[in-house]
């Protein structure tokens, strides 16, 4: 069954229209804006009293979809002077659009993305899991591999890298609904960043466990499954587990 496509405040009143009505009423008016010295002030009063009222009472459109959910975030950012930090932001936006590129992900519009200074909130296709997963972590890891031999220590880009899949709401604030607050609570779960710091990882990926079975395990690409293993995921109210994979260390392993 296809998840529904989107939903709206089935309400046909406009807010905005109705309070306007209320406050331009013959009486009403004369008692909200005190004289103050001439029809002109008046009127500017009017004019900011309206304005707030637009503001305050503009309706929220509320957009539903199902997506595959990527949220990325850089080790050791908040370390470096702002200088390198601007630096390595730049870099790691061109590594992951080469890899989205590599990959045949289509890059998110401005819409479904959110830059997050030391990362990034990406949503795209639920069609695209199967690619997000591999070839595109594979791409990404040797595009980081590749931009650390040529950078200095500091300069260096160490990225966690979550996925997930699910219900995304878009409103004019942004993102919202329980499948990202899941996907920043494996982005920083403590079990995962000390795996990626203890195994001197440039690049970890954690997935849901339904990344994990409905999509890697029932579409295998040229990463084992096996590669992947369980990860306590304990942070703030969740308390549960995900699939830890660290490009590099599994090829090493095996």
């Amino acid at each position: 069954m296809n998840a529904p496509q989107a939903y709206a405040d089935p309400s046909n009143v406009d807010p905005v229209n109705l309070l306007t009505r209320t406050l331009m009423s013959v009486t009403g008016i004369r008692r909200l804006v005190k004289p103050v010295g001439g029809r002109r002030r008046d009127r500017a009063r009017l004019s900011v009293v309206r304005d707030e009222v637009t503001a305050s009472a503009a309706p929220v459109l509320r957009v539903r979809r199902h997506r595959t959910i990527i949220g990325v975030d850089m080790s050791e950012f908040g370390r470096k002077d702002e200088q390198v930090q601007n630096h390595v932001r730049t870099e790691m936006y061109a590594v992951l659009q080469q890899a989205f590129t590599s990959a045949e992900v289509g890059w998110p519009a401005p819409d479904w993305r959110e830059d997050r200074g030391d990362g990034a909130l990406m949503i795209v296709s639920f069609d695209d899991a199967p690619l997000v997963v591999d070839p595109l972590v594979r791409y990404l890891y040797a595009l980081i591999r590749r931009h650390n031999k040529v950078s200095s220590h500091e300069a260096r880009i160490v990225l966690r890298m979550a996925v997930h899949a699910g219900h995304v709401y878009r409103d004019s604030y942004g993102f919202s609904g329980q499948a990202i607050v899941d996907v920043y609570r494996m982005l920083d779960a403590p079990a995962f960043k000390s795996a990626v710091a203890t195994h001197g990882a440039v690049l970890g990926l954690i997935v849901s466990p339904y990344i994990y079975n409905e999509v890697i395990q029932q579409e295998p690409g040229m990463t084992d499954p096996d590669s992947y293993q369980k990860v306590d995921v304990v942070n703030k109210e969740t308390n549960t587990q995900a699939w830890l994979y660290l490009p590099g260390r599994a090829e090493l392993a095996a």
